[in-house]
């Protein structure tokens, strides 16, 4: 009688523990899930920093309608592949001059991971850098624009000319949508595509 109680008892201490496997197969998947998690947690900040990107160029496209009006001038922005700048309108010279010692209306980089498209009137513009677009301009194209020409402008009436930028993250390969409309109000696509 004593052995079938000793058998039993050896029997339940294994029923009750796990084995090494069953261990090894819980730690895996306790990594699969937080990996998963901390991926998609990543995933969600960079679609945050999409949309301060976006809220920052509405943001100083206000400020400069605000500018043009109260001061009467012309204002425009010029963007690039990964930055943008604000000009102004010197009437005596006739002329775009890049704004100068402006902390808000000045130059502004992105992140490499950010790029901008550019579209006017459904055509897409080339953002390539400046020295490129000299490279390429030829030497009697009259449909250039003069050096420092905006690519959108901002009257002293307070409208803007109509645009629509796209801001990219990579290598997410996300983007994002901001429309000018010619009533100087800016829409943001609400859906990131």
């Amino acid at each position: 009688m004593n052995l079938r109680h000793s058998q039993n008892r050896d029997s339940e201490s294994i029923e009750h523990g796990f084995t090494l496997i069953e261990i090894l197969v819980v730690v895996a998947l306790i990594g699969i899930i937080s990996s998963v998690i901390v991926l998609s947690i990543d995933l969600l900040r960079n679609d945050e920093d999409l949309r301060k990107e976006s809220q920052r160029i509405i943001s100083l496209l206000k400020i400069a309608q605000d500018e043009a009006v109260i001061q009467s001038k012309d204002l425009g922005i010029n963007l690039e592949l990964h930055g943008y700048h604000f000009v102004e309108f010197e009437p005596f010279l006739n002329q775009w001059n890049k704004i100068q010692n402006d902390n808000l209306l000045g130059s502004y980089q992105l992140s490499k991971n950010y790029e901008f498209e550019l579209f006017i009137e459904g055509t897409e513009i080339n953002l390539s850098s400046p020295e490129e677009r000299e490279v390429k301009r030829e030497a009697f194209d009259m449909f250039t624009p003069a050096q420092n020409a905006p690519h959108i402008m901002i009257l002293s009436s307070g409208y803007s000319s109509p645009f629509e930028i796209i801001i990219s993250s990579y290598p997410e390969n996300k983007n994002l949508k901001i429309q000018g409309l010619p009533d100087g109000s800016f829409e943001i696509n609400n859906e990131i595509i």
